[in-house]
């Protein structure tokens, strides 16, 4: 449902978990890191590492593995190291894929209700980056991408103030790729939408200027968010980098959720 309405994939699928979805069972690679019984992995990785066929024999009696591989219907008499590391790899896709079967072929029945599967498997590289887990780093120009700008009248005098604090703004981002401010981009996506990621169709932001004075009589000289129209609102008071670089840190770091600083 999250995916359908545009918002953030679980990024936390195995790569045989979603071959498997895309490509078919049979087509989906598993290796052996990929057994997550600690116990069955190490039993399994000292067979691998194994130089004879006859050691490979008791190592299998020796962890009482004739169980389990006949669950998976892989117990056989081994004659070469080929036989060896076709019993591991049948063994281990057994064990990851096929000994779920049932749950398995319900997931897959959930994610065709909403056409959710098959746009994976007509766009396997674009929603792999959906299900699966890789690092995405965000940089300064990146993150400074996600957000459009709402200037005042050109020719103005707010706009030409406008044009110091967007510049301001971009020292400040450069300051937190560059982590001279205990802050990271995810605070400040944070601080303006509500989410700490962003969702695989992209998010806008926007930023707009505090102009107007507060109800004291004077102009913020903190940001302040609008989550629900995903707005960023500068400040314009200050007038060096450094106290706009405190005010906005303390800002970011100090709000919980969503309001003002």
């Amino acid at each position: 449902m999250s995916i359908v309405h545009g918002g953030p994939g679980p990024r936390c699928f195995g790569l045989p978990l979603y071959d498997a979805l895309t490509k078919g069972v049979t087509q989906a690679s598993v290796c052996l890191e990929d057994v997550y019984d600690f116990d069955l992995r190490n039993s399994l990785q000292a067979i691998k590492n194994t130089t004879s066929v006859q050691e490979a024999q008791k190592l299998i009696s020796h962890h009482n593995l004739e169980t389990v591989l006949e669950l998976a219907g892989t117990l056989q008499i081994v004659t070469k190291q080929e036989d060896i590391l076709n019993l591991l790899d049948k063994t281990a896709h057994w064990f990851v894929i096929e000994r779920v079967h049932e749950a398995f072929e319900r997931f897959k029945e959930g994610l065709a209700q909403l056409g959710v599967l098959q746009a994976m498997t007509e766009n396997y590289e674009k929603f792999k980056e959906v299900f699966c887990y890789s690092e995405v780093t965000l940089t300064a120009e990146l993150f400074g991408c996600l957000f459009s700008v709402h200037y005042s009248e050109t020719g103005s005098n707010n706009r030409q103030l406008e044009g110091l604090v967007l510049s301001r703004w971009n020292d400040f981002l450069q300051d937190v790729e560059e982590k001279t401010v205990e802050l990271t981009f995810r605070d400040i996506l944070f601080f303006v939408s509500g989410i700490r990621e962003v969702p695989p169709g992209g998010i806008e932001l926007h930023i707009g200027f505090l102009h107007a004075p507060e109800q004291c009589g004077e102009k913020s000289k903190f940001p302040k968010a609008n989550a629900c129209s995903r707005q960023l609102l500068l400040p314009v008071v200050h007038g060096t980098y450094d106290d706009f670089k405190k005010d906005v840190t303390f800002a970011f770091t100090n709000t919980r959720g969503y309001g003002y600083a």
